[in-house]
């Protein structure tokens, strides 16, 4: 509104002036990237939301807000132990900028606690005083397929994600799946072919394929119970050995170690 009607001392034109002064006073506006240095963790970055002014006969304008450069990006980042949570940031990813109300250029350059940069005439809301926080989402790229009932770090289209849920930890890509269940128990699948480890240890090895170990030695402990049949490459040896009697057996063993053809009843000890 045109305001120059108005008296000096009249309310309506304090409260005028006072919305003109919060028209210039930065606080927390959406943000766009421009482009972003891995390097130092920071930005160029462009506001999402024309700048605003008020001319002297109340008539609202627009205008583009120039871009702030050397912004710095949060991360997820612990200092003291060195742990971090990091991610690709680019052009055009949306952001939440939010201004600090005393300058920090000695602190961005220091760390810790610092004097403002400034000895005089102190900073406040400066425009160039801000930092930026990567994920504000639009409506328009909210994130698809959104997981209520856990914590997820995912790709886009959720085909790769890790999600922690209160009993157990879900890892997930492509045909591949590893739960770990609070209980201890874990489970390995690739299509059709699994691995699982029960609580009480047990393991069981499930595939329609071909199982292969590949090793210099294999040494086994305790029984075996098979079903199926045995195909051996080479000569079966041990010190002392014997083979059951009777139509298990289609010749009967004894004192050479190179062993004929048998079905089944072979003991061998030490």
């Amino acid at each position: 509104m045109d305001t120059t009607f108005l008296k000096s001392n009249s309310s309506q034109a304090l409260l005028e002036l006072f919305r003109r002064i919060l028209l210039e006073v930065n606080t927390a506006i959406p943000g766009e990237i421009v482009n972003f240095d891995p390097s130092t963790q920071t930005a160029t970055v462009r506001p999402c939301i024309r700048g605003t002014s008020i001319s002297n006969t109340g008539e609202t304008q627009y205008r583009d807000m120039p871009q702030i450069v050397k912004v710095p990006v949060w991360f997820p980042y612990s200092t003291s132990s060195g742990f971090s949570m990091t991610y690709p940031v680019g052009p055009t990813d949306q952001c939440l900028l939010i201004f600090s109300q005393r300058s920090f250029d000695n602190w961005l350059k220091y760390g810790s606690v610092q004097n403002p940069s400034e000895t005089k005439n102190p900073r406040s809301h400066q425009y160039s005083d801000v930092m930026a926080l990567v994920g504000l989402i639009p409506n328009p790229s909210a994130i698809q397929n959104f997981q209520m009932d856990g914590m997820e770090i995912r790709n886009k289209n959720r085909d790769s994600y890790v999600k922690v849920l209160d009993d157990k930890i879900l890892i997930h890509t492509g045909e591949n799946n590893i739960v770990l269940n609070l209980d201890g128990s874990v489970q390995a699948s690739h299509a059709s072919t699994t691995i699982q480890i029960s609580a009480a240890g047990e393991v069981t090895v499930t595939t329609p394929q071909i199982l292969n170990i590949n090793s210099a030695v294999v040494n086994i402990s305790g029984d075996i119970n098979l079903t199926g049949s045995i195909f051996v490459s080479g000569v079966v040896q041990s010190p002392q050995y014997n083979v059951g009697s009777g139509n298990n057996v289609d010749i009967g063993v004894s004192g050479s170690s190179d062993f004929p053809a048998f079905k089944g009843g072979i003991v061998i000890g030490s």
